[in-house]
């Protein structure tokens, strides 16, 4: 009798290690060594050397449609910019962020009209709106999204329009100063936050932090 409690105790014991463990299995892991220890511990699913608690995962380079302007003894000026965006997916759960960078476009100091920026999907010719933004100095301005519950795998192109303000349309303007495609890198995992069992088991650097 002691035999078969001993037999079925370590059953259990074993199950709670696999239940606990499990999640090594997952495709998004099977690369990490998870017993390393030292410096050699910090990667790229640490969120502490993440930026807002993920990796950019797509890179669009801005470049303007129009000619460039022209200044005499000095390199061409043209707007440009760079757009970095993130999807990902974890079952049910969608984690992604927009971050967009421009510089030489017109100040937008007159208030006449303001920047909107765009994703793309060519197959529908749909245009997702992120938001408005000023440029200042020389023509520099920044727009971020943080932690959207959108999915944004299907969009191919980020796309920078001068928009009158106040603006009535919500369609996009014909005057697109800056477009790029997105170069997509390999697919990033969604990183679930750690549970409080995961965290006493010591592998909370695989997982997004609180």
């Amino acid at each position: 009798m002691k035999r078969i409690a001993v037999a079925i105790l370590a059953l259990m014991l074993a199950g709670a290690v696999t239940g606990l463990h499990g999640f090594v299995k997952d495709p998004a892991y099977e690369g990490l060594d998870m017993n390393r220890k030292g410096i050699e511990r910090v990667t790229n699913f640490d969120a502490r050397i993440q930026t807002h608690g993920y990796t950019w995962q797509a890179v669009a380079h801005l470049e303007p449609l129009v000619t460039p302007l022209l200044a005499r003894g000095f390199p061409d000026i043209f707007p440009r910019g760079t757009a970095n965006v993130y999807s990902a997916r974890y079952n049910q759960d969608i984690s992604s962020g927009v971050k967009i960078r421009v510089g030489e476009l017109i100040p937008s100091y007159s208030r006449e009209y303001v920047y909107e920026a765009w994703l793309v999907d060519r197959d529908t010719d749909y245009w997702l709106s992120l938001g408005l933004f000023d440029t200042i100095g020389r023509g520099t301005g920044e727009l971020e999204l943080q932690k959207l519950n959108r999915y944004l795998d299907y969009y191919d192109s980020v796309v920078v329009t001068r928009e009158p303000f106040p603006d009535s349309n919500p369609a996009p303007s014909k005057e697109i100063m800056l477009r790029g495609d997105i170069f997509r890198n390999s697919p990033a995992p969604y990183l679930p936050p750690a549970t409080t069992q995961q965290k006493l088991w010591g592998v909370s650097t695989f997982y997004r932090s609180n």
